[in-house]
C-alpha cells in the first residue's frame, strides 16, 4: 500500500538552516548504510536541493522526492510504499526538515505505525525533535493523518 507525504514552506530557508538539514542527511545515510540514487547515479544533496528517487540497492523507482531550497512558496508531495528504504529516508528527510527550517511543515497520510521507526531513529541518531511537534489528525479520506509543524 502507498502514502503520500505533502510539504509546503513559505520562505527560502537560511543557509544555516539548509546546511543543518544537509549535514543530518548525509549523517543518516551512512548511519543507516543507505545511499540515495537519481536515476542511477547519486542522489542530489546541496545547498540548492535534495533530490532522489531510489536508494542504492533497491530495484524499485519511486516519485522523485525533491526539497528545492531556492524556491519561496513551495508545495511539494511524494508517494511512497510502505516499509521500504526510500520512504524511511523521506520520512527522515522531512523530519529534519521541520525540526531545522523555519516556517517548514508537511502532513502524511501515513499514521501514527508509519512513523514511529523514524522519529526513533531520528531522535537517537540526530536528537530530539525540539522544534517540531506532530499531532495527529482524522481525515475521512484517509483516516488518520499526521501533521508535524515546526514551533
Amino acid at each position: 500500500m502507498n502514502y503520500t507525504h505533502y510539504w509546503h514552506y513559505p520562505v527560502i530557508a537560511t543557509i544555516t538552516e539548509i546546511n543543518n538539514v544537509i549535514n543530518e542527511v548525509k549523517q543518516l545515510e551512512k548511519i543507516l548504510n543507505l545511499r540515495i540514487k537519481y536515476k542511477n547515479s547519486d542522489g542530489i544533496i546541496d545547498i540548492k536541493s535534495i533530490m532522489f528517487d531510489k536508494i542504492d540497492g533497491e530495484d524499485i523507482f519511486n516519485d522523485v522526492f525533491m526539497i528545492d531550497f531556492t524556491k519561496i512558496n513551495q508545495y511539494s508531495y511524494c508517494k511512497t510504499n510502505r516499509n521500504q528504504k526510500f520512504d524511511m529516508m523521506v520520512s527522515l528527510i522531512l523530519l529534519s526538515m521541520v525540526n531545522n527550517i523555519k516556517d517548514f511543515y508537511f502532513s502524511s497520510d501515513g499514521d501514527n505505525e508509519d512513523w514511529i521507526q523514524a522519529i526513533k531513529i531520528y531522535k537517537e541518531h540526530i536528537g530530539d525533535l525540539d522544534n517540531a511537534y506532530g499531532k495527529f489528525i482524522f481525515n475521512s479520506l484517509h483516516n488518520i493523518s499526521v501533521l508535524f509543524i515546526k514551533k
